[in-house]
């Protein structure tokens, strides 16, 4: 990728932010946060400006990360992914719904979802087993489990 791309990039992550806004699915001055990997174009401070103006902060993370960050994708997010998916298929069947049928949330209902997810994959027992059996291998894991 490019600065220019990256730009352009911007460009289009802000035009699909107006229009989450505008659906209501983030208040009109709630901020965003992006995430991005320390690719050297990146650092297009025009793209930083554009996006800083809607609201939008940046976090880049510093290159050659990836071994640690990988327990965080596949422990704490992929659980995260699966147990959100599972409150929605519920809700969907509750509501006998197709699942191409979009269902409204207000913020404070999503926020209870999040939280719901995250209840339900501590309670499986998936987050601390995923991160410990991702880590371990790398050798990043520090955190002494009783047995």
């Amino acid at each position: 990728m490019t600065k220019e791309m990256f730009f352009e990039y911007s460009t289009h992550f802000i035009e699909y932010i107006r229009i989450k806004r505008k659906d209501n699915y983030f208040t009109p001055d709630e901020p965003i946060l992006l995430i991005l990997d320390g690719h050297i174009s990146r650092a297009n401070v025009a793209a930083l400006v554009v996006l800083r103006n809607e609201n939008i902060h940046v976090l880049t993370l510093p290159s050659h990360l990836t071994h640690i960050l990988q327990p965080y994708g596949v422990g704490i997010a992929q659980s995260l992914r699966s147990s959100f998916r599972k409150i929605l298929w519920k809700i969907y069947k509750s509501k006998k719904l197709e699942t191409n049928n979009q269902i409204s949330f207000n913020v404070s209902t999503k926020r209870n979802l999040m939280i719901e997810s995250l209840i339900d994959a501590f309670h499986q027992g998936r987050i601390i087993s995923n991160c410990v059996g991702h880590s371990m291998p790398q050798g990043s894991f520090h955190i002494h489990l009783k047995g």
